[in-house]
């Protein structure tokens, strides 16, 4: 998704809440107020490659009093196959990301102990694998009805609200480039489209510096019936969003087996491995 798109995407959710009255503001707060539930989903394999590079983890999901206390975060690490150490890096990425929420304390607001968690992760993987390998990462955490996510690569987050699918972050690909310059009229969107380089990552973890991490500034709040998608680009690469939409509607777990089966069904010859978490909001 390009720039422009993913931010348009955005504003359009914001504009969906009008300015509230005196009597809405006060039903907005009641509705905070009313804790949400949360069911979880899972689906991963392996698409058409040797090995499975990808990795993910979620905390505590069964032990409601740990989620009103410390919240719930999911990870999805996406190894870079081109490269050594895909698998291993992807693995420690998770690890690391679960140890850090139980730890918690690394800045004075979630935003900064995210951003932590990342930077000391990528020097941490950098020094041992010194860019023999890398990951994408992205990483959701939800306390109470608000909703923070940290992402590194190509991985995505998506949100199903009222039968319209929106893509949260913002994806670190040589297409996101073009689509500045197509913007600033330095090239064409037909140039844009057709760079041969237009899906290679321009951040990774274990990369030497990290220029550029998506992180969001203030809390998303999130709604019943809201739905999350946190996916390897295994999905998000090889599926249209209007798939991505039709696949998760209905309950959870079968939207998890609808999104396996569509991939599956295209026998895609290069298939990526895949790995989607699903959270829903009740």
């Amino acid at each position: 998704m390009g720039i422009k798109k993913a931010y348009e995407a955005v504003i359009s959710i914001l504009r969906k809440t009008p300015a509230p009255l005196t009597e809405e503001r006060e039903q907005n707060v009641q509705e905070r107020e009313e804790k949400l539930k949360f069911s979880f989903g899972n689906l991963q394999h392996i698409g058409k490659r040797e090995t499975q590079q990808d990795a993910f983890g979620f905390s505590n999901t069964t032990d409601k009093e740990y989620i009103m206390q410390h919240g719930i975060i999911a990870v999805v690490a996406d190894g870079m196959g081109g490269l050594a150490y895909g698998k291993e890096i992807s693995e420690e990425a998770v690890r690391y990301m679960l140890a850090g929420f139980r730890e918690g304390g690394r800045g004075s607001s979630i935003r900064e102990q995210l951003l932590g968690q990342v930077y000391e992760l990528n020097g941490y993987i950098h020094s041992k694998y010194q860019m023999q390998g890398g990951s994408t990462l992205i990483a959701v955490y939800i306390k109470e009805n608000n909703l923070y996510w940290v992402s590194v690569g190509d991985s995505a987050l998506y949100l199903k609200r009222e039968n319209r699918l929106y893509q949260l972050n913002k994806e670190h690909i040589h297409y996101n480039t073009l689509c500045q310059k197509v913007f600033l009229g330095e090239i064409s969107s037909n140039e844009a489209w057709e760079n041969e380089d237009k899906h290679a990552l321009t951040e990774y973890i274990g990369k030497d510096t990290l220029t550029e991490v998506d992180c969001n500034i203030w809390p998303f709040v999130l709604k019943q019936g809201d739905k999350l998608l946190v996916c390897s680009d295994g999905i998000s690469g090889y599926l249209l969003e209007s798939e991505i939409a039709k696949a998760m509607e209905g309950d959870i777990r079968m939207c998890c087996q609808e999104i396996e089966q569509l991939i599956v069904s295209k026998q895609h010859p290069y298939q990526d491995n895949f790995t989607g978490l699903m959270i829903y909001c009740e």
